[in-house]
């Protein structure tokens, strides 16, 4: 059902990008997003952790532990000082659902620029760079996910 789902809602996106009035909505980028979606729900553990950036004209948070449960953000922690993040910051951190979901956001709103790198094997948004308007100063932020992993494959090798 959840593929299912997913792919109705590129075809939608699909079928709105045909206007062909913007480099970004066209047929190549949400289909892009699109496989990274389905490479990243066939992989998705229920609970996992990623390392997070995001750079931006407001509270930046730099080497973030996340961690991920059902699809809630349950943990956020400062890797250089083991502080856990309070719930108002952390609430302010996506998932890699989330993460997507900026992304067909971005193309929806017809973004003046958008760029994303996606991992080849696991599908998640590896880096994202937007600037939703191009004569706006200081709207551009930046989004940064690296070592994401099950937290089984993490404890059992002795990692949290």
């Amino acid at each position: 059902m959840r593929h299912i789902l997913r792919l109705l809602s590129a075809m939608v996106l699909v079928t709105a990008a045909c206007d062909g009035d913007s480099v970004l909505g066209t047929a190549p980028e949400i289909l892009e997003l699109s496989a990274a979606r389905e490479r990243w729900a066939d992989s998705e553990p229920a609970e996992y952790q990623f390392n997070y950036t995001r750079s931006c004209f407001c509270p930046a948070l730099t080497n973030v532990r996340v961690t991920v449960r059902n699809g809630v953000v349950i943990s956020a922690r400062v890797i250089a000082t083991g502080v856990e993040l309070a719930p108002a910051e952390r609430a302010n951190i996506p998932t890699i659902d989330g993460l997507f979901d900026v992304i067909e956001s971005a193309i929806d709103q017809r973004a003046h620029e958008l760029r994303v790198q996606y991992d080849a094997q696991m599908g998640f948004p590896m880096s994202i760079a937007l600037d939703y308007r191009e004569m706006i100063a200081d709207d551009e932020i930046y989004y940064e996910v690296k070592e994401v992993m099950s937290t089984a494959a993490c404890c059992s090798e002795g990692r949290m």
